[in-house]
């Protein structure tokens, strides 16, 4: 269950103007929960860097379980890159 499921009266038009964004940014807000507890668990806790900007595309994925394998991947390039300090030897 989402926040929309349990607050069926707001729409993103109505929860932007409340808090003053735009409705767009409220839908990719509202997106990220659309994240695998356990990517979203991995965000809260570690000190790794994942922009939202990065972790938008992984919202359209709707199996969870998939979700998590290009998570996965994601997380490996990154650190491979930062290992390198982004070039290879």
């Amino acid at each position: 269950m989402d926040i929309k499921d349990r607050h069926p009266e707001y729409s993103n038009s109505r929860i932007a103007k409340k808090i003053g964004i735009s409705r767009a940014r409220v839908t990719q807000l509202l997106n990220l929960l659309k994240l695998a507890p356990e990517i979203q668990e991995e965000i809260l806790t570690h000190d790794k860097v994942f922009t939202e900007r990065l972790l938008r595309p992984l919202t359209r994925i709707k199996d969870h379980e998939n979700q998590i394998i290009v998570f996965q991947k994601m997380a490996q390039f990154c650190r491979d890159f930062s290992e390198n300090d982004g070039f290879e030897p």
